[in-house]
């Protein structure tokens, strides 16, 4: 954060103010709603000393799918997430839009361009149990646009009783209705990514999940 803030402006009737600062580097913004003491954040960059707004748009995506057992519920969610490869870094879950013109690249590819630690985003579908010998799953399903520059779906779906196969047919249709019902047409191609598991017979818990992890 920087080390000093000052106003821009003495009048705090408008509904933002930009904010100088006395630092270069990429900080958050602090973005004033109608006097100085409502605050909110926003990620921003610093040109000319001046704090822009940026926006969270994402350019890349990959998908991943993890399965994770243990006899806390927390941990079995933590070795999903190490089954996924996702572990290091702290999530925060968003809707399911999939961006336009955004790449979809290979898992291995996406994870070389995050650090741990770093804050991401992400749409995620998970399911927990320990109900002995019972079935979970969780999937996601993607509708990708035909014109490049409009947005698509991503859907979350996690069920108790279904396969992998079943559990991904279902959120694949389910982007795919959720796009045809705002366009009025279909999508250029539509794809899944699933997993299921077996609750072990001793009542451990097990986590599944499937997740489109975004890259800005």
């Amino acid at each position: 954060m920087p080390d000093k803030v000052t106003e821009s402006s003495k009048t705090a009737k408008k509904a933002t103010e930009i904010i100088k600062v006395t630092t270069s580097s990429t900080i958050l913004c602090i973005k004033v709603k109608n006097t100085y003491s409502e605050i909110c954040f926003a990620v921003c960059a610093i040109q000319g000393g001046m704090i822009v707004k940026m926006r969270l748009l994402p350019k890349k995506t990959f998908f991943a799918t993890g399965v994770g057992t243990h006899r806390e519920n927390l941990e079995s969610f933590e070795k999903a997430l190490r089954d996924a490869g996702i572990e290091k870094f702290n999530l925060v879950t968003v809707s399911s839009i999939l961006p336009p013109k955004c790449e979809i690249i290979a898992k291995d590819e996406g994870l070389k361009q995050l650090l741990p630690g770093e804050i991401v985003f992400c749409v995620m579908s998970r399911h927990a149990s320990n109900e002995p010998n019972g079935r979970i799953s969780a999937s996601l399903g993607c509708a990708i646009p035909k014109n490049p520059d409009e947005f698509g779906y991503i859907s979350e779906h996690h069920a108790f009783g279904e396969t992998t196969e079943s559990s991904g047919a279902y959120a694949e249709r389910l982007a795919s209705s959720m796009y045809e019902t705002w366009t009025e047409s279909k999508p250029k191609e539509t794809f899944n990514v699933a997993t299921s598991a077996v609750v072990n017979a001793d009542s451990s818990w097990t986590t599944v999940l499937s997740v489109a992890v975004f890259l800005l």
